[in-house]
Parts: C-alpha cells; sequence; structure tokens
C-alpha cells in the first residue's frame, strides 16, 4: 500500500473522528484508524456475515516496537470500542497480516 493511501485513509478517519492515537512525553507511541460502513454499501459482507446497518473495520493498528507489551494497542482499541459505541456501532471487523 502506498504512503499516498495510507495518508487518505488516516485523513478521512480522522476528519470523522476516528483516529485514536497513543501518545507520551511528546512521543507517539501507536495509532488506531477505524471506517465505518453503511450496509446497503456493502451488499456482499451481509452475504457472509449478519450485520447491523453499520459495521466498522479497523484499518490500522500500529504500536511502535519500543512500546509494545505495555498495552498501548488494547488501550487504542478500548478508546475505539468507546466511541463505536457511542455511535451506536455494534459489529467490528478486525484483520491482521500474519507478519504482525
Amino acid at each position: 500500500m502506498s504512503w499516498g493511501v495510507i495518508r487518505d485513509l488516516l485523513a478521512k478517519s480522522a476528519s470523522n473522528g476516528l483516529l485514536f492515537v497513543a501518545k507520551e512525553n511528546g512521543k507517539y507511541l501507536g495509532l488506531a484508524s477505524v471506517a465505518i460502513y453503511n450496509r446497503k454499501d456493502i451488499p456482499n459482507w451481509s452475504d457472509t456475515w449478519m450485520i447491523d446497518e453499520q459495521v466498522a473495520e479497523t484499518k490500522f493498528l500500529v504500536v511502535s516496537a519500543e512500546a509494545r507489551g505495555r498495552g498501548i494497542g488494547s488501550a487504542l482499541m478500548d478508546a475505539v470500542d468507546r466511541e463505536l459505541a457511542t455511535r451506536n456501532v455494534r459489529d467490528h471487523l478486525i484483520g491482521a497480516i500474519e507478519p504482525n
């Protein structure tokens, strides 16, 4: 994935209030980026899974190597879950790439 595509995804998440950043003493430790889709815009998902009117997808969950093992990723995902609950989004898709 090129930097331009990633930058655009992060900017869209940020503009929708769905970019979560972990910082400590001014240093970035990690981030989570989420998108929310309407079911009508993703018809083939509802053929595979029963989903509500809206479904969230975690696009990125990144924690710096030196911050791993400190619960940063869990804290970011807790923030994501809280935000999705305020938006009444109950379905959340998270994928992983093997090397991660």
